[in-house]
């Protein structure tokens, strides 16, 4: 694992770097003991933080680590597998139902997911055709599992990869890669979530994959990514939706871990 220390006078990132490949991690906002992990095989599996062992297995996911979201409640949890929501019922540890994505695509493919802090909505980013084709953010009810909107996003940007949520509830943060070997630059689109409209577009230096976290108060977005050799990490002001810096490394990442300290400082 490899860890990269920034310090700026707004209080940088630690970058984690080294998550292995083709594990997506769901922790519940409160502090909780179990973990839930979806694997490659189409599982997902409960780990007990206290015993460190593994307690729950769910089978019938996407095969190939499908993006996963823990409700506050923690009864249920929700993984993206192609053209539908998965609902899973963690007390039974089953698959308890299924919601239906905008277009039912085969191509399409669910990119990553969070919940309101309250849980009453569910937030999916997803793309069709590859990549590049047909990306959209669909707002979901988790208490009837219905769709209640979809937003297209941008034709322009080149797919999207990551979402994260302001901790208020009232804003998302969504990364776009910029496409490789291109001028545009990566983007990443701030979405009003009670119209389900974009507020701003913020563009970032041009990279090949990128992902975001926000500090613990919602004063800052983090956003991390890399080209070639290369990589970076940019801070979103989220009072005005402004890059307000960047800053470049030497080293290529093979992957990343997501972790954020209540001081604000640590990523």
């Amino acid at each position: 694992m490899r860890r990269t220390v920034i310090t700026k006078r707004h209080q940088w990132a630690i970058t984690l770097l080294g998550l292995i490949a083709g594990l997506v991690l769901a922790v519940p906002a409160l502090a909780a003991p179990y973990v839930y992990v979806s694997a490659n095989d189409g599982t997902m599996r409960t780990i007990d933080t206290e015993s460190n062992s593994e307690v729950a297995k769910v089978e019938g996911l996407y095969v190939g680590a499908a993006p996963i979201a823990v409700h506050p409640s923690e009864s249920l949890a929700y993984a993206g597998k192609y053209n539908e929501i998965q609902v899973i019922d963690t007390l039974a540890n089953v698959i308890s139902g299924a919601i239906a994505l905008n277009p039912a695509s085969s191509n399409m493919r669910v990119k990553d997911m969070v919940i309101s802090p309250g849980g009453k909505y569910l937030y999916v980013i997803h793309s069709e055709g590859g990549a590049s084709g047909n990306a959209m953010v669909t707002k979901i009810d988790t208490v009837n599992d219905a769709v209640v909107a979809t937003l297209s996003l941008n034709s322009n940007l080149f797919g999207v990869r990551n979402i994260v949520m302001h901790p208020s509830g009232n804003t998302l943060y969504i990364a776009h890669p910029g496409p490789p070997n291109s001028a545009p630059e990566s983007y990443v689109s701030v979405i009003d979530t009670a119209s389900l409209t974009l507020a701003a577009l913020v563009p970032i230096e041009k990279l090949k994959s990128i992902v975001s976290v926000i500090d613990a108060v919602g004063e800052y977005v983090y956003i991390f990514g890399y080209s070639g050799i290369q990589s970076w990490v940019a801070v979103i002001d989220t009072q005005t939706n402004i890059k307000i810096e960047e800053k470049r490394y030497n080293f290529s990442p093979v992957g990343w871990a997501r972790l954020l300290c209540p001081r604000a400082n640590v990523v």
